[in-house]
């Protein structure tokens, strides 16, 4: 999937049942999250990351933090509580509009990014980058860049927490084989001239762990910490990484 296609499928989303799209535990979907409880999550989720910073990290400065693919504000707001300022950054317009509407912290800010960079941003500007069920949502080549602009965005003391699988379940996998790819793109040929809309897709991508460590060697990042979670489902292999810069950055 092309970024401009990720951007138009996610701005649907954000119209149609942002906080879902966000979480998508099956019960929700229809926009039926209770608003106090999505927001909620992120400041029970935010509590957890900021503990364990000062755990791998206990140097670090809690002054500036960027959430990226940041959706409706879900843990920017939670960041806020711990953070001095915090940027939140997303590729959707619909979901930027909705994070300054539900937005209860002064020291947020919002910006709609729909390049494969984030030079909005000048280097070296955060202390703390976050990124959790986001770039999963990607192709490797743009999760890739996004990546290595975190190294640069990053402080010389500062670190980033991300999240992306290293493996699929077993129906990505066939959704991703040459005979569902022609099922698709005949599909949509079929419908190019109709009038009723598709749905939005939510396209679900991974990076084997071995290719993400090497890469974040090649560019010069510190790991400090990977360690496996459950964010993209149960049946996925995916795995979180702590990084800094390396000294020499």
């Amino acid at each position: 999937m092309k970024l401009n296609d990720l951007k138009k499928n996610w701005d649907q989303f954000g119209k149609d049942d942002p906080y879902w799209a966000i979480l998508t535990d099956p019960d929700k979907k229809g926009n039926k999250w209770d608003e106090t409880d999505f927001f909620e999550t992120g400041r029970l989720r935010t509590d957890q990351i900021a503990k364990k910073l000062k755990r791998l990290k206990p140097e670090l400065e809690f002054d500036s933090a960027l959430d990226f693919g940041c959706g409706a504000g879900r843990l920017t707001q939670g960041l806020a509580n711990h953070f001095g300022k915090v940027a939140g950054v997303d590729i959707a317009a619909s979901m930027i509009k909705l994070a300054n509407e539900k937005n209860k912290k002064e020291n947020c800010t919002y910006y709609l990014n729909e390049k494969n960079d984030l030079s909005l941003f000048e280097s070296k500007s955060f202390d703390f980058i976050f990124s959790e069920i986001t770039l999963q949502h990607m192709q490797p080549k743009y999760a890739k860049n996004y990546i290595t602009e975190f190294l640069r965005l990053l402080k010389p003391t500062g670190v980033a927490i991300f999240q992306i699988p290293s493996k699929p379940d077993k129906d990505t996998r066939e959704w991703h084989s040459s005979t569902h790819k022609l099922i698709r793109n005949t599909r949509s040929l079929f419908n190019a001239n109709k009038e009723n809309k598709e749905a939005p897709i939510m396209e679900m991508y991974w990076i084997p762990i071995t290719e993400m460590v090497t890469f974040l060697v090649e560019q010069d990042g510190q790991i400090i910490e990977v360690k496996k979670n459950n964010a993209a489902g149960a049946d996925w292999d995916s795995y979180t990484y702590v990084v800094a810069k390396s000294p020499k950055i």
